[in-house]
């Protein structure tokens, strides 16, 4: 896992690193433009509580009919029909939203566990190495408690990677906050980060069949980071796929026009 993730990030050579490129604006610009055409469709501050897939035995709907297709259930109490439901969440919390998964679903996303970290935004530059000189876009630091125990944190520096500002240094500290001086801290930010290991590995080349397998059957479908190295990109792909699999073309591609009506 780990070395994959060095030969992802081009950490393997002397001259291998891969350039970075920015969103102006960051992702939330990016965000805005994809949601652009259905904005005004979109429900927020409304959490989903479950996923019922219709159609078996023992998935009665409320009023004891068996409908068909997937309902989502919301925590204001509504709950809402739909033909297909894309899951686009972490893996573990796909899973816990299904009503009855498959199998195949419990060990596709059960293999996907995450840990817990605090992000820090911060203008502290006492985490960054004494010298200068030594300062990179990303710093990796291990200290020790009081107790003795290991504890790994990991500096971003916000200047170099995203040229957020010229006056002030900026940092995103993974993992640190009690050694922050507390009136340089502006913000922070609880996270949830995968762990790839040999089962989540093993799993990430079935998960395309998962979706596969989803059409004329459960019609629910799933997408995120996990499916690749937990990047935005890589959530992004995951996405792509799913909608290509749902339109049957390329989702960037202009819809086919409507054949013409024939003439009474």
């Amino acid at each position: 896992s780990l070395l994959r993730f060095f030969h992802n990030h081009g950490f393997l050579g002397l001259h291998t690193q891969h350039p970075w490129w920015t969103v102006d604006g960051g992702s939330r610009e990016y965000v805005k433009r994809l949601v652009a055409p259905f904005a005004d469709r979109i429900r927020l501050g409304c959490a989903v509580t479950r996923v019922i897939r219709h159609g078996g035995a023992g998935n009665a709907g409320r009023g004891g009919s068996t409908p068909r297709g997937v309902s989502v259930l919301t925590a204001d109490g509504g709950e809402h029909a739909f033909d297909r439901v894309v899951i686009a969440t972490h893996g573990d919390q796909a899973l816990r939203l299904l009503v009855n998964p498959t199998r195949e679903e419990e060990r596709l996303l059960g293999a996907f566990q995450y840990q817990s970290n605090v992000a820090t935004l911060h203008t502290d530059i006492t985490v960054m190495p004494r010298a200068a000189r030594a300062w990179a876009s990303w710093v990796y630091q291990v200290s020790r408690d009081k107790t003795g125990r290991v504890i790994p944190a990991t500096h971003y520096w916000m200047n170099r990677l995203q040229g957020v500002s010229e006056r002030e240094h900026y940092f995103v500290s993974i993992n640190l906050p009690g050694q922050i001086d507390p009136a340089k801290v502006i913000k922070t930010i609880a996270y949830e980060h995968p762990l790839f290991d040999l089962a989540a590995q093993a799993a990430q080349v079935e998960l395309p069949g998962l979706n596969a397998a989803a059409r004329g059957a459960t019609e629910t479908y799933f997408a995120g980071s996990y499916f690749r190295h937990g990047f935005h990109e890589d959530a992004f792909m995951s996405a792509v796929n799913v909608a290509e699999l749902l339109l049957g073309r390329d989702p960037w591609a202009a819809a086919p026009a409507a054949a013409p009506v024939p003439a009474a």
